[in-house]
Formats: C-alpha cells, structure tokens, sequence
C-alpha cells in the first residue's frame, strides 16, 4: 500500500462510503493473497492479486446507500444497479497506472461464473482469469461467513 499511495486514497473513500465493504474488501484481500501464496505464486503477483481484492468493490462507492444498504429483497432494478459496481469499478480504476491488469482482472472478474452465469461480461470457463476464478471463490466465502 505504501507503494501505491492510489490504493490508500480510494480505500479510504471505500471506508467513508460504507464500512461494511470496507471490511469485506479487506477480508477478501487477507483471504487470496493467503489462497495466491498457498498455490506458490510470485510475490509481485500474490501483491497484485491482493491489492485487486482490496479494490474489488471500489465500484459500490458510486451505488447509491439506499440500494446499498436496503434491509431485505432487491427489486429487479436495484440488483441491476448492484451489478453496475463492476462498471463503476472499471471507470474508476481503468486509467490508475498503479492497478496492474492482474489486479484490474481481479475487480472485473470477481462476479463470473464458470457456468457463464455471472456478470458483467457472463465469461465461462478459461475465459475468466485464474486469478478471477480465485477472486470468486474468496468474495462468496468472506460474505457468506461475515456478520
């Protein structure tokens, strides 16, 4: 982080907008940077990859709270604007010349689906990155076992 002051600035904005993802952003990142150094990845990827999980939602700053944070079911269109974190995401991110492509493909690929059932782009297979495959698994986990 100290490296990439950017990262320090969006977290921060991250942690104004809504601290429950705050708190899961960095769940997440503790949770594959361990899953990146279990498989025995470089250290410059096992960084890029946790600094990805850390960035992974920056795009719900731009959802609005309400939607956000609205006890009980969705409508159809505010999941739709839920979805749109991933976009936002890469509005955000997409010219910072401190996110790598492979923390870049971690925040983008974090909601696709082996099946082709995810979102937003509805990869399937290896057209999703390993580290968005990873970045998956870690993003359900931390927010299934989270208060």
């Amino acid at each position: 982080m100290l490296a990439n002051f950017g990262t320090m600035v969006q977290l921060g904005q991250l942690k104004t907008t809504d601290d429950y993802t705050f708190q899961h952003s960095v769940g997440v990142s503790a949770l594959l940077t361990a899953f990146a150094k279990t498989l025995k990845f470089n250290r410059l990827t096992t960084a890029d990859v946790g600094l990805g999980a850390l960035l992974h939602d920056i795009g719900k700053m731009r959802v609005p709270l309400e939607i956000l944070n609205k006890p009980g079911h969705l409508t159809a269109s505010e999941f739709d604007e839920i979805r749109r974190h991933v976009e936002y995401g890469r509005e955000i991110l997409g010219d910072a010349p401190w996110v790598s492509s492979t923390a870049f493909k971690v925040m983008e690929q974090h909601h696709e689906r082996f099946d082709g059932s995810g979102y937003p782009k509805k990869l399937k297979g290896s057209e999703i990155s390993s580290t968005g495959q990873m970045a998956a698994i870690v993003d359900v986990y931390d927010a299934i076992t989270a208060r």
